[in-house]
This record gives C-alpha cells, structure tokens and sequence, in this order.
C-alpha cells in the first residue's frame, strides 16, 4: 500500500482480513507514489 490510505493504522489488515489479499505497506509510503509516477511517464515516453 501507498500513499495516503496506507497511513492508516490497521488498514492493511482490514484489507487481508475482507479480501483474502495480502497486503504490504510500502516503507516511505509518500515518496514510493512520485517514485512511481515518474517510472511510468519514462515506460511511456520511450513507447512513442
């Protein structure tokens, strides 16, 4: 998990608990989303 959600306490638990998905919460939750965003716009622009 990411971002703001990931900030939640318990969240993730919530999730694997409803779902059956496991889930991880990304360490620098914040960073890891403009981290991202940034690999995808360079997967994108070296499609074209």
């Amino acid at each position: 998990m990411t971002r703001n959600g990931s900030l939640l306490y318990g969240l993730d638990k919530l999730i694997c608990q409803k779902t059956g998905i496991e889930t991880v919460v990304a360490e620098d939750a914040i960073s890891r989303v403009a981290i991202g965003t940034g690999k995808y716009i360079e997967f994108i622009s070296n499609k074209k």
